[in-house]
């Protein structure tokens, strides 16, 4: 990490927008993140966690407004709901559909704060419950998230044994979060006194023009054309609806990657799955279609972990990728994995992440549509996959990863105009998809998690015996 400290401690940088977080606000993105425990939960003393932890983050105590060209300025907030709250309820299993569903109305967001929470006790069993975070994208990202709400569950972890010494350390660490500019991240200038990333100017060069003659292929007939969604715009506001969403075991697909090819990481693998399948999806839409190329682009993070313990806010970039789907599923896997991995080593996300900068303050974002299939994100909270007790006092049983989205303008229905695939990996290698409303025909997202659900059978069947 090349960048000093005091880039942490700087005010400007604790007041930094980017163009991304603006194109985050014109798209009304908004993520809603599901815990379900068994156990029980002191209800006062959750209640004072997240008001000590997430009423620390300077960044959500003041409302970004947009201006002009993915502009913005900070207003002060007013007049907001409680950042928790507590709710009865008679089926656990209907909350995240129904906080969905209200995330979907524009009434209902106004005076939601920026980030909050919401405990949801199930009447008929006290010994289970939900803990729920919802929050806008505009200010944090999936990581940034995940990790205010591992330190909520410190602090009351803290708060529960009377160790002060931790409470004091956690507010220390998320009042200090700050957030660099793109030109802090990684400044083209050679007059920059300091970065957080040192890419270098013939590297970076080297990349954009990797990135901007990389050949995609769009033949999908998802994304809504720009000049049909005045009125495609007007009819998803008027019918938002809960998620597609589907829960699916891939544990026989994990076990023969690791036997088969142990350096693909499951992610790449699902991403791998994911792309196989839309080019069946893509038969059923469009028969005449005889492409067997397809292309998306993968959500990644710039940040490493040590400058995500100190930074908050957008940092991720949206890489893509183009693969042959009559190959083989593990094969398609490798390629997306050496794909990603190459990119990493040679900081491409973070020449795409100022590149899209660029695209969005020169208005070439919205020009033409992405020439792209579809956008796939990966979110896990990988510290309580791995200890799911980390809670005093129950345990963790589930997370589902949604998201929803309310374009406030065109601009922002023309970066949401495509499918837009968020998953999550939980213990016993369960795979939650889920598909968070976007300018789109909502019978693809319904198709696409059948054609799954049928793929996967058939590979379960077949794994043993023939390649797939």
């Amino acid at each position: 990490m090349s960048a000093s400290n005091d880039l942490y401690k700087s005010g400007l940088s604790k007041s930094g927008l980017s163009k991304l977080d603006l194109s985050m606000v014109r798209c009304g993105v908004r993520f809603i993140f599901s815990y379900r425990f068994a156990g029980k939960v002191k209800v006062a003393l959750m209640d004072k966690s997240v008001n000590q932890v997430i009423g620390n983050v300077q960044r959500f105590q003041r409302r970004i407004a947009p201006l002009k060209n993915y502009n913005g300025q900070w207003q002060d907030l007013s007049d907001m709901e409680p950042l928790f709250t507590v709710k009865e309820s008679v089926d656990l299993e209907q909350v995240v559909a129904m906080a969905y569903r209200e995330a979907g109305c524009i009434k209902a967001t106004v005076r939601n704060p920026p980030m909050f929470f919401t405990l949801f006790t199930d009447k008929a069993d006290p010994e289970h419950f939900v803990l729920m975070q919802s929050g806008e994208h505009s200010y944090c990202d999936g990581k940034s998230a995940i990790l205010l709400f591992n330190q909520v569950l410190r602090y009351y972890n803290a708060l529960v044994t009377g160790d002060e010494a931790s409470r004091e350390a956690i507010i220390e660490q998320v009042t200090s979060l700050c957030s660099p500019s793109p030109q802090d991240i990684y400044a083209l200038s050679t007059r920059s006194q300091q970065s957080l990333i040192n890419v270098g100017r013939l590297r970076h060069v080297k990349n954009t023009l990797s990135l901007m003659t990389y050949k995609v292929s769009d033949t999908m007939p998802y994304a809504t054309p720009h000049k049909a969604l005045p009125t495609m715009l007007e009819q998803y506001r008027a019918s938002t609806d809960q998620p597609s969403m589907k829960r699916l075991s891939i544990e026989p697909l994990i076990r023969y990657c690791e036997e088969k090819c142990p350096q693909v990481s499951p992610h790449n693998l699902i991403c791998a799955l994911l792309a196989k399948t839309n080019h069946t999806l893509s038969c059923h839409f469009k028969p005449q279609t005889n492409n067997p190329m397809v292309s998306f682009r993968v959500m990644v993070d710039i940040l490493n972990m040590p400058m995500r313990q100190k930074c908050i806010g957008n940092y991720i970039a949206y890489l893509p990728v183009t693969i042959d789907t009559r190959r083989p599923l593990f094969q398609i896997a490798t390629e997306i994995n050496q794909r990603l991995y190459q990119a990493k080593l040679q900081r491409a996300e973070v020449s795409m992440y100022k590149l899209l900068e660029f695209a969005l303050g020169s208005g070439m974002a919205n020009k033409v549509n992405d020439p792209v299939a579809f956008i796939i994100a990966n979110i896990d909270n990988i510290s309580l996959n791995f200890n799911p007790e980390m809670l005093q006092g129950a345990t963790l049983q589930n997370f589902q990863v949604t998201a929803n989205a309310i374009p406030k303008d065109i601009g922002g229905a023309q970066l949401n105009n495509r499918p837009t695939i968020c998953f999550n990996l939980a213990s016993e290698h369960q795979l939650l998809i889920s598909f968070f409303n976007t300018v789109t025909d909502p019978e693809i997202s319904r198709k696409w998690l059948e054609i799954i659900d049928l793929k996967l059978q058939s590979l379960a069947r077949s794994l043993s015996t023939v390649s797939c």
